[in-house]
């Protein structure tokens, strides 16, 4: 019975979590060969300022051995949600992670 948590900043509409929830489940179900009614899927919101303490240092850091796909920064360097001469380029590395995934479920409907 697989349970997923997406732990992702705050801010998303309650229709993108709608719609990362779906395209999750359909990727269970698919991969998996589970039933859908076998899958649950959970969204945490955090607060960038909370990244590091909250999920960087103890569930990337501290359960590295879990991680099937790390991130592509290392929190000591750079957050996703840091801030550098483009105003905003790791919020954007986000957004368009979750874009692509919101569209890939739109193109299987």
């Amino acid at each position: 019975m697989p349970h997923v948590i997406v732990k992702l900043y705050a801010g998303k509409s309650e229709q993108q979590k709608k719609e990362l929830a779906e395209a999750m489940t359909r990727a269970v179900t698919s991969t998996l060969h589970y039933g859908e009614e076998s899958v649950s899927v959970a969204i945490e919101d955090v607060a960038p300022e909370r990244w590091a303490e909250d999920v960087y240092k103890p569930e990337i850091l501290g359960k590295s051995d879990n991680i099937y796909k790390k991130p592509g920064y290392n929190h000591a360097a750079e957050s996703p949600g840091a801030i550098d001469e483009s105003g905003s380029r790791f919020r954007l590395r986000a957004r368009r992670f979750l874009d692509r995934i919101l569209r890939y479920a739109r193109e299987r409907r």
